[in-house]
């Protein structure tokens, strides 16, 4: 027994020893990287000003490989893509003297697209915009055609489908909505048919929608999935009771985004876009010669606004020797 203790003591002695010599021996690796965005896009700023009913106006930009990434040997080429989200704008009104912390414009959060506290969403101009490929010898970037479309037989828009929900139940105060297919989105949308009684708030639910203080993609009693959108209704209340309505929503076929590549090894370090508006007549006053069924907009004299997306969806390494 005497043995046996000995020894285990002396097994712990060699522990402790190699214990104690391990926290005078430490090793570092010292890890640093320095980030840099591959793409120089200008300018950050497009701003159409003033523009007026069935006007056509355009800009151009450019997406340029950044001078980092020029200078890394060690990569040649990026790929990205133009995509198009909703712009916010500050909820308070100049006179009242209060400030949002971004100034009067604020892009939605890349995640979860709402816009940040105190902010809005504007009067939608995506839909009118279009991103042509302006120096096509490349050959290697696509484009996002214009809801507005001249032919010599005639102009005309690409036009979106209606759908009709089911008869949908709404209690007093009760939510519902209805989807577009798959492959389709929302541009549009209303009341098919109902009992007559007081509805509330109603409109488009797409990404950064908020609808009777409800925010896409979820609203009482109705989800939207991923990438899903539709129209949403509130019933009215104020004692109005339940009632059966049916909706419908327009949907148009979802288009690519544009795409761009540039490339160091191919001497095509520059994409020049051009960016243009064929401007819908105000709702209410729209000129004999727009073409039947071309969207117009809600509302007079007040701003539209797009945010324009260049984000990078890959990157590949270059071919000859790595610095």
């Amino acid at each position: 027994m005497s043995k046996k203790i000995l020894a285990l003591g002396s097994v712990l002695a060699v522990l402790a020893g190699i214990a104690g010599l391990a926290a005078y021996e430490a090793h570092v690796i010292n890890v640093t990287a320095h980030i840099e965005n591959a793409l120089y896009v200008h300018p950050d700023e497009i701003a159409f000003g003033t523009v007026f009913p069935q006007e056509y106006v355009e800009r151009q930009f450019t997406v340029e490989l950044s001078s980092s990434f020029q200078a890394a040997n060690r990569v040649d080429d990026v790929e990205y893509v133009i995509k198009q989200k909703p712009k916010c704008e500050c909820v308070y009104e100049i006179p009242t003297g209060e400030q949002c912390k971004q100034g009067p414009y604020a892009s939605v959060d890349y995640a979860t697209h709402e816009c940040p506290v105190d902010y809005r969403v504007m009067e939608n101009l995506c839909q009118f915009l279009s991103k042509v490929d302006a120096d096509p010898e490349d050959g290697n970037d696509t484009s996002h055609p214009s809801y507005y479309v001249e032919d010599a037989a005639g102009d005309y828009c690409i036009q979106p489908t209606r759908y009709l929900s089911a008869v949908l139940y709404y209690s007093g105060t009760g939510w519902g909505g209805w989807s577009c297919p798959a492959g389709t989105h929302a541009v549009g949308g209303g009341i098919h048919s109902s009992e007559g009684l007081p509805v509330g708030d109603h409109g488009v639910a797409e990404p950064g929608a908020t609808i009777g203080g409800e925010t896409y993609p979820v609203f009482p009693h109705y989800t939207f999935a991923p990438g899903e959108t539709g129209y949403v209704l509130q019933n009215g209340g104020n004692g109005g009771g339940g009632q059966d309505i049916v909706l419908y929503v327009d949907c148009l076929a979802n288009v690519p985004d544009a795409t761009g590549m540039l490339t160091k090894e191919g001497q095509d370090i520059l994409d020049l876009w051009k960016l243009d508006l064929k401007v819908p007549p105000v709702a209410g006053y729209v000129g004999q010669d727009w073409p039947a069924g071309c969207p117009t907009v809600p509302t007079n004299d007040v701003d539209y606004g797009c945010d324009l997306w260049i984000e990078v969806t890959g990157v590949s390494p270059s071919v000859g020797p790595i610095e």
